[in-house]
């Protein structure tokens, strides 16, 4: 938002569009086939068990080198602040991150996403109260923002050329969204564990 205006904020749009969608369409759907994950759903659909392979094959990739900056930021992080060693912290995280899963399964899994959730938003909070302190209060924030032409919301311009604007942010976010909590194996594994449609729908609320 600091660099591109209120268009970038505007992304949630697209991803509180997404989750009746994800709700009503996609679930309902996996639940009618009985199946256990995507790639079944695809090979159902293409009747080809090489798409299946395929498809998993790609996600198993993209897994490996998504872990490997989802571990490495952290211990750069703990590095900077509390000095502790880059091979320390790795080690660490990903032998808790393990026994942690092993121990607990996929309940273990769906209680760190909440957990981790939680501390998002306490800490996001905690880094805007503070920033607003800082800032002189929420009138400067507010002032700030809108003397530079930041808090430019709903700004339907129909041009393809500017990088975002309302409608941009919007869709772009909603097909992301859609992909993300709709398509991609580890979303889908957590609904298919539930036992009903209607218990997924209110952990997706």
């Amino acid at each position: 938002m600091f660099y591109r205006g209120a268009g970038m904020w505007e992304t949630l749009y697209g991803m509180v569009n997404a989750y009746p969608i994800v709700c009503f369409v996609f679930i309902p759907v996996y639940f009618n086939l009985g199946i256990t994950s995507v790639y079944q759903y695809i090979e159902l659909r293409f009747k080809s068990r090489l798409v299946r392979c395929l498809a998993s094959g790609t996600y198993v990739f993209r897994s490996i080198l998504n872990l490997g900056v989802t571990v490495f930021t952290p211990t750069v992080a703990l590095y900077t602040i509390i000095g502790i060693p880059i091979w320390v912290s790795l080690g660490a995280i990903t032998a808790i991150s393990i026994i942690f899963n092993l121990l607990g399964g996929l309940k273990a899994a769906i209680t760190a996403d909440v957990i981790q959730v939680l501390v998002t938003i306490i800490v996001s909070a905690a880094i805007i109260i503070q920033s607003t302190i800082r800032a002189g209060g929420i009138a400067n924030v507010y002032n700030e923002n809108n003397d530079s032409g930041r808090l430019n919301f709903l700004n339907f311009t129909g041009d393809l050329t500017v990088r975002v604007d309302t409608t941009s942010a919007w869709l772009g976010q909603l097909f992301m969204s859609l992909s993300l909590f709709g398509c991609q194996q580890n979303f889908v594994q957590r609904y298919l564990s539930m036992k009903s449609i209607k218990e997924v729908t209110k952990y997706e609320d």
